[in-house]
């Protein structure tokens, strides 16, 4: 049999938590529980969809209590997931980063049909005190060698101090893969085709993120326009499930001595008239007003290589706008069209035809990744 005609049967359990404002059919935590369904046996999975809102001590009280529940409810039946998926489904906030938890208590004034409330002001949270309200009451220990969805806007992650706390929570917690997304206003719902990718090929097919990441990024297509997106996995850390076929054909690569480390990948989409190094052209012409009015400035000297520096010029006004490479973007790993091969750092391809180059930009950074142990809520 070959590993594409087998599948894995591992117990799941999908936890779905949602901000109390937000709509969840917008999330793709359903349909990850959908696909899953024909693959697993009834007492295979197990999916759970918490409404939280903790804006105030005593919401928070009510929200442990309710964890608690939920343990008690999957130990009674005796359910131990070998594969833990957690989504999470709120907003951030813009300056610092941090998640919404909740909201204050609702304000109202006059009596009777006169009576007007006033919604209560949403209450954020720094990250790690987020999660350490949201994952409490036992449900803490589901979390530990889990894979974390964060379905919130891009400001978490592109202010340092909050992604570098929501970096220290997954050593803590001991999650061991994580994704997030950089979409100032981003859209859970663009998601979907990424998370069917990896529901076939991962949970059902049994590859490891790291060796079908392509998979997932060439069905992406909207995803790629709207956001770059996060991987963080924690290396040779806690495994709650037993090494896939595939694991064993391959050699594992956990090493019991060996310490932990984390890999942060950011992949980020390009294309080289509408998404330059991942940067989104502007609708307008910041000068002259006109809209959708850029053309690309070919280099002459460089026709056929994919260069650091990509310049637009207004037709109208002859505005140009330069975008240059990071340098930590120096490496392509997947090209759909335009150019052929992949860059081993130099970013020198072949151009091939005159259709314009699209692909995925790839950023890795290593860092320790070394466990700690993380406050909780009783």
């Amino acid at each position: 049999m070959t590993s594409r005609s087998q599948i894995c049967s591992d117990p799941i359990l999908v936890l779905h938590f949602v901000l109390r404002t937000v709509d969840p059919f917008g999330s793709p935590a359903a349909v990850m529980r959908d696909i899953l369904q024909p693959y697993k046996p009834k007492d295979h999975l197990q999916y759970h969809e918490i409404i939280f809102d903790f804006g105030t001590g005593e919401k928070v009280e009510k929200h442990v209590k309710m964890m608690q529940a939920l343990v008690k409810q999957l130990d009674k039946v005796g359910f131990d997931p070998e594969r833990v998926e957690v989504i999470v489904y709120s907003h951030s906030e813009t300056a610092r980063g941090d998640i919404w938890g909740g909201f204050e208590p609702d304000n109202s004034v006059g009596r009777g049909k006169h009576k007007v409330i006033t919604p209560g002001l949403p209450v954020a949270y720094t990250v790690d005190d987020f999660f350490k309200v949201l994952f409490s009451g036992g449900i803490e220990k589901y979390m530990k060698g889990s894979t974390l969805w964060m379905l919130v806007c891009g400001h978490m992650v592109r202010e340092s101090n909050a992604f570098d706390t929501f970096k220290d929570c997954i050593k803590r917690y001991e999650i061991e893969h994580s994704f997030a997304f950089s979409a100032e206003m981003f859209h859970a719902c663009l998601t979907t085709s990424f998370v069917n990718a990896y529901v076939e090929r991962v949970l059902v097919e049994g590859f490891e993120v790291q060796d079908v990441i392509q998979d997932l990024l060439i069905v992406s297509p909207r995803l790629a326009m709207h956001a770059a997106i996060i991987h963080i996995h924690v290396t040779n850390g806690f495994r709650r499930r037993l090494p896939t076929i595939v694991e064993y054909t391959q050699g594992l690569t956990r090493t019991p001595d060996a310490k932990h480390s984390m890999v942060v990948s950011t992949y980020t989409f390009s294309h080289e008239n509408l998404r330059p190094f991942g940067n989104t052209l502007p609708y307008q012409c910041p000068k002259c007003k006109c809209v959708r009015t850029w053309d690309h400035i070919v280099i002459a000297s460089k026709p056929f290589v994919l260069s650091d520096e990509s310049k637009f010029a207004c037709r109208k006004c002859k505005h140009t706008i330069t975008y240059k490479r990071q340098h930590h973007q120096a490496q392509v790993i997947l090209h759909f069209q335009g150019y052929r091969g992949t860059s081993n750092g130099s970013g020198k391809l072949v151009r091939k035809g005159n259709t314009a180059a699209t692909g995925w930009l790839v950023s890795v950074t290593t860092e320790s990744a070394a466990v700690a142990l993380c406050p909780t809520v009783p």
